[in-house]
């Protein structure tokens, strides 16, 4: 079809609306596969492309390939159409002088393959039969619903997983101007899952800030997806339009698009011309906008209710009503635990003053809220938006994505320092602060964070100096102003903020009272502590027996002494007399930990609570550097320096930021350099290995220390006589391992092994 459409010059095209000026319906020079900047960015990724069979997704694949991708994945339900497509691939490469990697499959595998898959193409979908709402077939619509939406759901899932760490990663979305157009024709089945498809889309981008997301309206395409007796008036575009776009938004003047919807019609110096507008303002984005609730309730008072007065019941009324019976919104006693809620309205308790307590621990609610509560802070109409940011940022839950499997449901709900964002002015501005630092990168946006942390440290400042009683707000602040500082990796600032927190404490009576009070409070200051003493080396704080006898930090509940040698096959007699009673105990602690998620991550066992597997690592982290600080002479034997190593190396980079990224310690990753250039024995070679493995999937996060890793875990695999991945995975089982966690960075460093032996073997 795509070149019958080439040879018509006049084709007669409905008028559409456009961003730019430009409009285009063919290929055109700023984004062919040919031009410099576009191959650059494509040179070395490994692409995935979903429904990468026929029509857009194969043009999308082709075009990856002419760029130059190291390695193009297609998937489809279509064996024969996926081998004639990376036919076809193969040929268009050549006559660009590449020769990716074709990889035709009809499934979804998370197995550990040739790299990181660094871009995901979600593209598979389908376009139903047209009809109205009333009367349409119930199953046709869900069968839409599940190509266009579960497809997605079910791809982005198996990818994240074997995405690269850091920002690098890319998903390109799919999607139709169907999910955002108003109703035109009849097809709603197909504009409902579409816009379904992109809310789930939106959702997954706020989730994973670290991610680069952009949804894009291919064009009107004549593909099998929309039946082949779609007229050219009706369907002007071709596939290569949409493909070569695709790799185009690889490149680092597209990069501005982050997290927004555009179409491949646009012509993109045309886009990167108003590539201000896109990054201040809310453009190419979807949703009500502009418009105040105040208005649109007037504007529903009009027709048959023009004039006429709403008596509503009165809300005061209602809420003591309600509080007779429970709480309407979630309130937190101060001495509850973060997770567990209570009923404990004493005697003299009134309705009158349920409602002011929930009014002052109001949760967030979906929808335009700020605008018709009262709330006790002053909230900027430019900063609504963000701050809906801010409350979606924090509500998710902290922990890397590639563990998601091992936990249940849930997410912050009923967490102090997220009703803050509505309570307390300082802490509002902090939460604003550091959203802003970790989701967006423009000029406005470093002005508009200056702005809100000028603010905090103001109202701080003003408190301080009243020598007022130092609330746990207060705290919350002093703690939300130490991690904005450790988010921009500037801990030396953020110590400043840490020590002026301990001070408080101690005029607060101790940590225990503070716990006994707010425990969320207690366990996110040791989470704090055991994070700066791994960053300068030193020992925390804070004492870990108040912590360990605190009934509100429950932590997991350890595999029983019978599984100990299920725990980890390497803890026999011998490894476990060297090791010594009490680090001994510490290694039982982090193997006994791994396995539950590795057991939770397969279904083997129930899901386990993010808030104490929080708390277990903590408690970890803790005791490992009161057993050996990093700031003191190591007067450890071998095996237990290096185990002793490597259990910091696991609690580290499970502190991740809160943008759930693991971060590079710069301590950690020189005591693993001088542990690697030690001379080994046959009795230290297979904790090696694990320190190695254990390294690059995280603390290791800078690719220069691939010039000593690669050849030092390639010179330890050949002294074990290994030469396969499941060799070598075979031996990393037998420590503390985490597989969804670190099975990615380690498999990475597999093949950067291999292509390594294959370059000594050639010399």
């Amino acid at each position: 079809m795509a070149s019958a459409l080439d040879s018509q010059v006049d084709i007669v095209v409905p008028e559409m609306p456009s961003f730019t000026k430009g409009y285009h319906h063919r290929s055109y020079p700023a984004i062919s596969p040919s031009r410099p900047e576009i191959a650059a960015a494509a040179a070395g990724k490994n692409i995935v492309v979903t429904g990468g069979g026929t029509g857009i997704g194969k043009a999308i694949a082709i075009a990856f390939a002419q760029a130059g991708a190291r390695s193009v994945a297609i998937l489809g339900r279509r064996a024969d159409r996926l081998q004639q497509t990376a036919a076809e691939m193969n040929s268009e490469a050549a006559k660009h002088g590449h020769s990716p990697i074709i990889v035709t499959e009809t499934k979804i595998s998370t197995e550990p393959g040739s790299n990181y898959l660094d871009v995901l193409v979600s593209n598979a979908g389908m376009a139903p039969k047209m009809g109205t709402v009333l009367g349409y077939d119930a199953q046709i619509m869900m069968n839409t619903f599940g190509l266009n939406v579960l497809s997605a759901f079910n791809a982005v899932n198996a990818w994240v997983p074997i995405a690269p760490p850091g920002d690098k990663a890319v998903l390109i979305n799919v999607s139709s101007m169907m999910a955002h157009a108003s109703p035109v024709v009849t097809n709603f089945a197909y504009s409902m899952a579409k816009a379904a498809n992109l809310k789930m889309i939106d959702y997954f981008a706020a989730e994973n800030p670290s991610i680069h997301v952009v949804s894009l309206q291919p064009g009107i395409i004549n593909t099998e997806l929309g039946g082949e007796d779609m007229p050219i008036f009706v369907a002007p575009d071709t596939t290569e339009l949409p493909g070569q776009f695709c790799v185009w938004l690889l490149t680092d003047e597209a990069r501005f698009l982050k997290n927004k919807f555009v179409w491949a019609n646009w012509d993109v110096e045309d886009l990167v011309a108003r590539k201000d507008e896109v990054l201040t303002t809310r453009a190419l984005t979807w949703g009500v906008e502009g418009v105040p609730v105040s208005a649109i309730r007037r504007q529903a008072a009009k027709g048959q209710n023009l004039g006429r007065r709403i008596n509503r019941p009165s809300r005061v009324k209602a809420f003591e009503r309600q509080a007779m019976v429970q709480p309407l919104f979630a309130v937190k006693s101060k001495h509850e635990s973060s997770e567990i809620h209570q009923d404990n309205r004493d005697e003299d308790h009134s309705p009158r003053r349920d409602i002011e307590n929930a009014l002052s621990r109001i949760e967030p609610v979906i929808g335009d809220s700020v605008s018709v509560l009262s709330l006790p802070i002053d909230i900027a109409q430019e900063d609504r938006v963000l701050m809906y940011e801010a409350v979606a940022f924090m509500n998710a839950p902290r922990c890397l994505p590639s563990l998601a499997k091992a936990f249940g449901d849930g997410s912050v709900g009923h967490s102090l320092f997220l009703q803050l964002i509505f309570t307390d002015q300082a802490y509002y501005h902090c939460a604003l602060a550091t959203v802003l630092e970790c989701n967006h990168i423009s000029p406005q946006a470093g002005v508009s964070t200056i702005r809100h942390l000028t603010q905090a440290f103001r109202l701080i400042n003003e408190r301080i100096s009243r020598a007022e009683h130092v609330s746990n707000s207060t705290l919350a602040v002093v703690m939300s102003l130490s991690t904005y500082e450790s988010t921009r990796g500037r801990y030396d600032r953020g110590m400043i903020h840490m020590s002026g927190l301990f001070r408080m404490v101690e005029t607060r009576g101790g940590l225990d009272r503070i716990g006994s009070e707010e425990p969320e409070i207690m366990q996110k200051i040791y989470r704090a502590d055991l994070d700066y003493a791994l960053r300068f080396g030193a020992t925390p704080k804070m004492n870990i027996k108040l912590f360990e006898n605190s009934k509100a930090m429950e932590r997991l509940n350890m595999p029983s002494a019978r599984d100990h040698s299920t725990i980890a096959p390497s803890f026999n007699p011998e490894f476990r007399e060297q090791l010594g009673s009490e680090l001994c105990d510490l290694w039982k602690s982090a193997a006994g930990m791994s396995m539950l998620v590795n057991e939770a991550s397969a279904s083997k066992r129930s899901k386990l609570s993010r808030s104490k597997f929080l708390r277990s690592y903590i408690w970890l982290g803790h005791r490992l550097l009161n057993y050996a600080p990093l700031n003191k002479p190591r007067s450890l034997n071998r095996i237990q320096s290096m185990a002793h190593l490597g259990l910091l190396m696991l609690v580290s980079s499970l502190l991740c930021g809160l943008d759930r990224r693991v971060v590079e310690n710069a301590i950690l990753s020189q005591l693993l350099r001088d542990e690697s250039s030690r001379e080994t024995s046959s009795e230290t070679q297979e904790i090696l290995l694990w320190l190695l493995f254990l390294g690059a999937a995280g603390i290791l996060q800078d690719p220069s220390h691939n010039i000593w890793l690669v050849p030092k875990t390639w010179e330890t695999m050949q002294a074990l006589g290994l030469g396969t991945w499941d060799s070598v995975r075979s031996i990393l089982f037998k420590f503390p391992w985490m597989s969804d966690f670190y099975e990615s960075g380690a498999s990475a460093l597999f093949v950067k092994v291999t292509q390594y032996q294959s370059s000594q073997l050639s010399l």
